[in-house]
């Protein structure tokens, strides 16, 4: 019999192994397969990114560690660093992909009103570079605080957030956000 805290954690796995394991995949395979249709390399970020995130969340699973007694140091600490660090990964290529978007829309519109004629859109490489490397670079700079915090303190693994394990310390006092 399963308790509801293991419910939710076998549920929680089962989400983003369908969701980042399989199907965001099986989209991007897709966009690479059709060779007449151009895709956007902001939203291949943003589906790569997607699948990070969900790896991330999974190492545990991965290690046969996501129940039981403590788990071995390396993954632990591992992916307690790239807990704090994905999420901000994953949003700012989701705002990237909006604001690509945005800037897109009056073409498409254009398109529209024209019949379905194909109107040029400017190509603007450095607003691509921008918006395709900026979440990654947000990424190293928000990573690298809580990848040097959960290194240097060994002893500061706490099971929570659904038996998923993250780096804490054990003085409340010193741990505040950075």
């Amino acid at each position: 019999m399963s308790t509801p805290s293991s419910s939710l954690l076998w549920g929680f796995f089962s989400l983003h192994i369908i969701g980042g394991h399989i199907l965001i995949p099986i989209l991007l395979i897709l966009s690479f397969v059709r060779k007449n249709v151009t895709r956007n390399y902001v939203f291949i970020n943003f589906c790569i990114t997607w699948i990070l995130y969900s790896i991330t969340f999974c190492f545990l699973l991965y290690a046969g560690e996501q129940t039981g007694p403590k788990p071995h140091w390396n993954i632990c600490r591992t992916q307690a660093a790239l807990v704090y660090a994905v999420p901000i990964l994953v949003a700012s290529a989701s705002c990237a992909l909006v604001f690509q978007l945005w800037l897109d829309i009056p073409y498409l519109l254009l398109s529209v009103a024209a019949c379905g004629l194909e109107i040029a859109q400017p190509s603007n490489p450095v607003r691509i570079i921008i918006a395709a490397c900026g979440p990654l670079v947000v990424f190293a700079v928000f990573g690298t605080n809580p990848a040097l915090y959960t290194f240097s303190k060994p002893n500061s693994s706490t099971n929570s957030y659904a038996s998923l394990r993250t780096s804490r310390s054990t003085d409340t006092k010193r741990n505040t956000a950075p």
